[in-house]
């Protein structure tokens, strides 16, 4: 399995400008990195093999399976519909903290949040872009039209950390904005009271909702 921090070293990342090459540098070389493994993406449809059996539909037998091992074999598929995402960014100044490297927090921040988006946005999953610091900046409803990825790469490039956070309290708000179940990637240092945080985030899995730090 390759490792995805091999893509987000500051000297490999400062080599491309381009926020949105960025983000396909850094998706398209993750990906090439996983050669032959199934690739489970946000709208997984296909699993794993299993031998066939009667009453199977013939159609999902992988008959390049068959020619190897003179078997039949079928795929699995986990079916499941599009997911609603939504990147969620901490503007507050603490994350333009940097340590012996040219890269701030935020920096590997929105690398991270416009590479997911490119990952969605070509697997044709609505994702939309919500940033805050001590409230909610800008909201960005999901979408899955391409357009929708440079949208949210104007946003992210536009964006500067700056102020403080109440990231709780935004958490609470941000949650009565989506109207489907959702996935919430949430890149911030969580920088403040730690028991507030997991309780809004506990909130947020009670309604439903996945959560990603």
């Amino acid at each position: 399995m390759a490792n995805v921090e091999q893509y987000l070293k500051p000297e490999v990342i400062q080599t491309v400008a381009r926020l949105d090459l960025r983000a396909k540098f850094i998706v398209e070389g993750f990906l090439s990195g996983l050669h032959a493994s199934p690739y489970h993406g946000f709208s997984v449809e296909f699993s794993e093999h299993r031998r066939y059996t009667q009453g199977d539909d013939p159609r999902d037998i992988d008959w390049q399976v068959y020619a190897k091992t003179d078997r039949f074999y079928i795929k699995k598929y986990q079916a499941e519909t599009n997911l609603t995402g939504y990147l969620v960014l901490d503007l507050s100044e603490s994350m333009a903290y940097t340590y012996r490297q040219k890269l701030s927090k935020f920096d590997y921040a929105i690398c991270l949040a416009a590479s997911l988006a490119y990952m969605m946005i070509h697997q044709q999953d609505p994702v939309g872009l919500i940033t805050f610091s001590d409230r909610i900046q800008h909201f960005l409803p999901a979408r899955s039209k391409r357009g929708q990825l440079g949208n949210i790469l104007a946003m992210l490039a536009n964006s500067r950390p700056s102020g403080i956070t109440e990231i709780s309290q935004n958490i609470q708000q941000i949650a009565s904005m989506a109207k489907h179940r959702s996935l919430f990637m949430i890149f911030s240092d969580l920088l403040t009271d730690q028991k507030s945080v997991l309780d809004s985030l506990q909130r947020l899995r009670y309604a439903g909702h996945d959560v990603i730090l």
